[in-house]
């Protein structure tokens, strides 16, 4: 069922004036209200004002069909009537006619600058990342997500591209060098790197991403080309400079400061009760098996 709504100005002064027309189903109608309308500058502009007025605007329900087709009528009809902002022809946001696709929308050279530079402001970018977070901490939305990911990149001919893909210019060494330094440039910001840490903590420990990695890891070690390839890989990094460079990491972490710390833990650990029981429990059984094997040697 498809339906043509139009939000109106809740402002005693305005009058009900209708401010947005759309087409959409399900809860399409209240998602500029919940979720913002960033495509849309001025329409989200007044979204923001009518909050900050402590109101909600006044969403109504014009007609409902059960043909797209129709719906998108209504919607240019509609549009047509109440007229554009933008064409100073009424008082609607809409920047385009309606219909299917962005017929009518006005693409001025001013108009695609002011659009990208309010995409990127450092208040639109924390809020998407707000969003992308909160998003991706709902597990219904991360399986949706990962399960589509996932029925995508298996496609055959998704796959094929992806190796195309890897041959044309743009994954040249200069490109590459290029998105390696912006990405260093992300990673340097300590607030964006907790953000993205702690986005893929919590994306990691869902049972689903769990269950699909496990799964994963489990196929390429359960083929024996795959196994031995990996397996010579690992080999081979193990270089005597790898060593001693992990090493001498190992030796930089701990410190006097840490390894006296560690220490203390261990101790508090190891005079637990429970602990004592079990490594007492641990030593009887190994004696146990020391004894009967002495007595069964001739």
């Amino acid at each position: 069922m498809f339906y043509v709504y139009v939000y109106r100005d809740p402002r005693p002064e305005m009058n009900v004036q209708a401010v947005y027309v759309g087409k959409g189903c399900g809860a399409r109608s209240t998602q500029h209200w919940v979720k913002g309308n960033t495509g849309n500058k001025q329409f989200n502009e007044w979204l923001t004002l009518i909050r900050r007025l402590s109101l909600e605007p006044i969403i109504q329900t014009v007609a409902k069909f059960s043909k797209e087709s129709k719906a998108f009528k209504k919607e240019i009809e509609l549009i047509e009537i109440y007229g554009r902002r933008n064409l100073n022809t009424g008082t609607l946001f809409n920047l385009t006619r309606g219909g299917e696709g962005s017929a009518g929308a006005i693409r001025t050279e001013e108009w695609v600058t002011n659009h990208r530079a309010s995409l990127n402001t450092p208040e639109q970018l924390a809020r998407n990342s707000k969003a992308a977070i909160e998003r991706w901490a709902d597990p219904e939305y991360h399986k949706r997500t990962a399960a589509t990911v996932l029925a995508a990149i298996s496609r055959p001919d998704v796959a094929e591209k992806r190796e195309v893909a890897k041959l044309i210019s743009h994954r040249s060494p200069e490109f590459l060098e290029k998105m390696k330094a912006i990405g260093k440039g992300f990673w340097e910001d300590p607030e964006y790197r907790a953000r993205t840490i702690a986005a893929q903590r919590a994306a990691s420990a869902t049972p689903e991403v769990k269950a699909i990695k496990s799964a994963a890891t489990k196929a390429v070690w359960a083929d024996p080309v795959a196994h031995a390839a990996r397996a010579a890989a690992i080999k081979a990094s193990r270089t005597p400079e790898l060593r001693a460079q992990l090493s001498a990491s190992c030796s930089a972490l701990w410190d006097d400061e840490r390894k006296a710390k560690q220490s203390a833990k261990m101790k508090a650990v190891l005079a637990t009760p429970e602990m004592k029981a079990q490594r007492s429990a641990v030593m009887t059984a190994r004696w146990a098996r020391a004894r009967k094997n002495k007595e069964s040697t001739p």
